[in-house]
């Protein structure tokens, strides 16, 4: 499955990663895990949603009526998109605005440490040191 979930620093940012070729079955049999981690989380609950070894994906039409009934879960912080595809990346800011997250974008994990999850970590409720990937 092209869909990979985890606690990248548990309660608190979780860790999405979407590889090779996602369908849109897979991508809706994804969204109840999703669910489940934010439901098990502390807020707000940040999430980095890893794109960068993607490599198709459902049109976007397809993802906008999925995405339009299930906006983002209470107590949802920021969204950090990996992504490096310019298509990919417009399509992630479309999905990110109409699910109702704030959002940022970054080419690594180490850019996104620098343009947003430090900015997080320095905020008073969600206080970390920065983990190293596993």
């Amino acid at each position: 499955m092209p869909f990979h979930i985890r606690w990248y620093l548990e309660p608190r940012i979780i860790y999405q990663q979407y590889t090779g070729e996602l369908t849109l079955e897979e991508f809706i049999a994804g969204a109840p895990q999703i669910q489940d981690y934010y439901a098990a989380g502390t807020p707000l609950i940040h999430a980095i949603v890893d794109l960068l070894t993607l490599e198709k994906y459902p049109p976007l039409p397809q993802l906008l009526t999925h995405i339009q009934r299930n906006s983002a879960p209470p107590g949802a912080g920021w969204a950090i998109i990996l992504v490096n595809n310019p298509l990919l990346r417009f399509s992630g800011s479309v999905l990110t605005q109409i699910g109702g997250s704030s959002f940022t974008m970054a080419g690594s994990l180490d850019e996104a440490w620098h343009a947003g999850l430090a900015g997080l970590a320095r905020r008073p409720e969600l206080s970390f040191e920065k983990p190293t990937r596993k």
